[in-house]
């Protein structure tokens, strides 16, 4: 899950001549973000069933995970996902209850059961009995968010195509700059991934 801003240079980007290298505006006008929320397959390398909205929120991320799940319902999931709060959610815990057809009372939100508390739905989630689990990678390990670096790979495009050299090739982009949280990865199926997570 990142945030993406769509940027445009207030001037355009004077391109390279001989002995001078391009030279690229650095001031921009803001014309919103968007949040995007990827999966990343570690076994395939293929982004699976992304997500773009206005919002980040505890619903947006458990109904995309609802989405992804739907892709194959029966299968084993295994998403790797940072701590943010809602990669813990109380619409996530109720999520994988139901999915992994769970009959049990998850309590109530901040006072009992499963639902007590952060620590306790993340607890829930990672359980590795349940068809769809969550592992949580330790804090300040956001260089393992490959989904993050996917968008600095396209430019957003303003509505005035900006000069380029005719002999560079046009690049695509959404401008990669944005608040950073968390991602999903995620794979079906264990057997190929858990040989590379600590016990």
């Amino acid at each position: 899950m990142t945030g993406i801003q769509a940027l445009e240079r207030i001037a355009p980007t004077k391109p390279m001549r001989p002995g001078q290298v391009e030279r690229r505006e650095f001031e921009y006008a803001r014309h919103g973000t968007l949040s995007l929320i990827a999966n990343f397959d570690v076994v395939t390398g293929q982004v699976v069933m992304p997500s773009l909205g206005p919002t980040r929120t505890e619903a947006d991320f458990a109904a995309h995970i609802a989405h992804t799940i739907d892709t194959d319902p029966e299968a084993v999931w295994l998403f790797i996902t940072d701590q943010l709060n809602t990669h813990q959610s109380e619409a996530l815990v109720r999520l994988v209850a139901e999915r992994c057809g769970l009959d049990v009372d998850l309590g109530v939100k901040g006072k009992s059961g499963v639902l007590q508390s952060m620590a306790s739905r993340a607890a829930f989630l990672n359980e590795k009995t349940h068809r769809i689990q969550f592992v949580y990678v330790p804090k300040h390990t956001s260089w393992l968010n490959q989904i993050e670096e996917r968008p600095t790979d396209y430019t957003w495009r303003p509505r005035q195509p900006q000069q380029q050299h005719p002999n560079l090739p046009s690049v695509p982009s959404f401008g990669g700059s944005g608040r950073r949280s968390g991602t999903a990865l995620s794979t079906k199926g264990r057997s190929n991934l858990l040989g590379h997570l600590p016990a």
